[in-house]
């Protein structure tokens, strides 16, 4: 009987897998939809990518140290993820509404105070995002952890998708 319960307990590492496809493809396509939306504000393709890529790194990091610590105390590690997910579509959303009613400095002002302006902005808009998007990372890998024996060889393959 109580090996009936534990095989319940166990998620489908495929799901599991899924999730992470999906939530690099989610990244990704948010990334993408950032920078071109910030590059009609600000111009400069090349300057306000780094600046989008430096935040949502810096965000992933972050959110990657607190979540990291946090999960240890969780009960439910797919009710988490489920609560984190809905608030970074919501965050998405919000960020999306955000920048199109950004904008930019006028022409006049010096070429530091623009991109000051730019980075203080495309920070402040992306790096609630970025954080849950970098919080998901060990949440996916705790549950991943959990219903496999072989735990490393099991993370590389997650890193790999």
């Amino acid at each position: 009987m109580a090996s009936q319960v534990k095989l319940e307990n166990k998620f489908s590492p495929k799901l599991i897998i899924l999730l992470v496809f999906y939530l690099g493809l989610y990244t990704l396509i948010h990334e993408i939809i950032w920078a071109r939306k910030l590059t009609f504000i600000f111009g400069n393709l090349t300057i306000i990518t780094g600046l989008v890529v430096t935040t949502l790194f810096f965000g992933f990091a972050l959110g990657n140290k607190i979540f990291g610590t946090a999960i240890d105390n969780t009960k439910s590690l797919f009710s988490l993820y489920g609560i984190t997910n809905a608030l970074l579509a919501i965050s998405a959303l919000v960020s999306f509404f955000i920048i199109d009613h950004i904008t930019p400095p006028p022409i006049s002002v010096s070429n530091l105070f623009y991109y000051l302006y730019a980075s203080a902005n495309i920070f402040l808009i992306l790096i609630i995002p970025s954080i849950l998007m970098g919080g998901m990372i060990p949440l996916i890998f705790k549950i991943y952890e959990q219903n496999m024996e072989e735990v490393g060889v099991n993370t590389s393959f997650i890193y790999a998708v």
